[in-house]
């Protein structure tokens, strides 16, 4: 059986919502129609993806069994090595087709690598990477003692959430995320010591959670979560939605097993850090070839458009998938 990060077997559900929240990824980076509608759906998709993720990481989260050294190489390995290559990969592309190869932008690119202030989608992999480092640091110093954890880790979200609400800019590697990132983190990792009730009536009122928090966000601000742009709204109804999201994604996940799905999940990386560069780029300029530019106020033509968008997406990066899959084993079999 395959192995996750953690060096544990790998947990079928695990992929399963992995799947589920890279199909919300890239359904919400498809452009925006701008519409009610559209702004509907995206406020959705954004109330609990990110949170999702960086709960996944929490809860298959091992820090006392690795040394400090032993726990920096496996994310050296596991997360900064597919920053670098997926980050090469979109440098190609933008230098090459959309900047002709202007040498300025080039630079420009390499730069933004380097500092890695919102660049692109792995954005996401490096606050991964120093919030896991901090979360580490945190347990480790604090002999994994839960209710001491739980104090460091709210202070820090506190902390994050003033310097937003004071006006703090965004920040080199993503740091000004990070504190919020350690706490969903901690959510995460607090999830494995319980069993959480799968009945139907936690699902539907999940949902019910979810929809009405994010409706008065709308209402009362007229915004959302949104980690990327550091937008957070009214907490406490910003929480109460992205964890009653994350519960509706595990609840479908271990009632509904699809394989292709899980596959999605289990090479979430591919999908979610060559999607927006590569395939929904790709297919804009498909349509635009044809001709095809849907009616904005139209939702079933909106619908339509992002569905296809998806499914081509999922499509060709599940064939870029079985290529980098190819070379892997080749590479490994070389060097037996």
């Amino acid at each position: 059986m395959a192995k996750n990060v953690s060096g544990d077997a790998r947990i079928n559900w695990v992929d399963m919502a992995r799947g589920y929240g890279i199909i919300l990824v890239i359904i919400g980076h498809i452009e925006s129609f701008g519409t009610q509608w559209d702004h509907v759906l995206r406020s959705e998709i954004y109330s609990f993806h990110m949170p999702l993720f960086f709960m996944i990481s929490g809860f298959l989260f091992s820090a006392m069994k690795y040394t400090p050294k032993e726990f920096l190489a496996k994310r050296l390995k596991g997360i900064m090595l597919p920053y670098l290559l997926i980050g090469l990969a979109i440098i190609a592309v933008n230098w090459l087709f959309y900047d002709m190869g202007d040498f300025g932008a080039l630079i420009f690119y390499f730069k933004e690598l380097a500092v890695q202030n919102r660049f692109h989608v792995i954005w996401y992999l490096s606050c991964l990477f120093v919030s896991e480092i901090v979360f580490y640091a945190i347990v480790r110093l604090l002999k994994d003692c839960w209710w001491q954890t739980a104090i460091i880790c709210t202070m820090l979200a506190a902390l994050g959430l003033t310097y937003y609400y004071t006006g703090g800019q965004s920040l080199p590697w993503n740091v000004d995320v990070c504190p919020m990132a350690v706490f969903f983190i901690f959510l995460g990792y607090s999830v494995k010591k319980i069993k959480l009730k799968q009945d139907i009536k936690y699902f539907v009122i999940a949902i019910i959670i979810n929809v009405v928090c994010v409706a008065l966000n709308e209402i009362i601000l007229g915004r959302n979560l949104e980690m990327f742009n550091r937008s957070y709204a009214i907490v406490p109804f910003s929480l109460a939605a992205a964890l009653a999201g994350v519960y509706v994604v595990y609840w479908l996940s271990v009632k509904w097993q699809f394989a292709p799905i899980e596959y999605i999940g289990k090479y979430s990386l591919v999908y979610f850090g060559l999607h927006q560069a590569f395939t929904l780029e790709g297919w804009k300029m498909l349509c635009g070839m044809m001709g095809w530019f849907p009616n904005r106020e139209n939702p079933v033509q909106g619908i339509i458009y992002i569905i296809l968008d998806t499914l081509i997406s999922v499509g060709l990066l599940t064939l870029v998938n079985i290529l980098v899959q190819w070379i892997k084993t080749r590479i490994k079999t070389s060097k037996k």
